[in-house]
């Protein structure tokens, strides 16, 4: 008796195989929307492959400037607080 998931899963194949012949019927070159052949700014442009030119670590690194900010707005902290306290006196002698 042949299950059903098989069943389901003779059909799906059928389906695909027949979706891929009627692609091929329509037109041999596969779908391409992006007609401008220019490299994104995150794919390294030195690599052969093109299934292998994505550079993910351009998309996971931080932000280089983001410690110019944090000092930026240190500086604006300090100032705020020698507003609010005063100058800073050490204390002793």
């Amino acid at each position: 008796m042949p299950d059903e998931f098989w069943r389901k899963h003779e059909q799906d194949t059928q389906d695909l195989i027949e979706q891929k012949i009627k692609e091929t019927n329509i037109h041999p070159l596969p779908f391409n929307p992006g007609q401008v052949k220019r490299l994104l700014k995150h794919e390294y442009p030195f690599q052969d492959n093109s299934d292998e030119r994505f550079v993910y670590a351009f998309l996971c690194i931080d932000d280089p400037y983001e410690a110019t900010k944090d000092e930026r707005l240190r500086a604006k902290w300090i100032e705020e607080a020698k507003l609010l306290y005063g100058e800073f006196k050490p204390s002793g002698p």
